[in-house]
């Protein structure tokens, strides 16, 4: 289930940083949300680390657009 700042997904694709971790500087990716309440994230480069359970936080410059727990 993702969580959304204004209260609904964006419509359609969004381009966002997605971070994974705290310290994490973040990764270009693209988000759509799915019609379960979940987001699909399609990042432009790989990221070490991503397991289950962790938090992704997606951002559009410095505000906070979204987030959910990664599956």
């Amino acid at each position: 289930e993702a969580r959304w700042v204004a209260g609904r997904p964006p419509d359609g694709e969004r381009e966002v940083r997605v971070k994974v971790r705290h310290r994490h500087e973040g990764e270009v990716g693209t988000i759509r949300a799915t019609e379960d309440g979940g987001v699909e994230v399609q990042l432009a480069a790989p990221v070490r680390g991503v397991a289950p359970g962790q938090a992704a936080v997606f951002y559009a410059g410095d505000e906070v657009v979204g987030g959910g727990t990664i599956l």
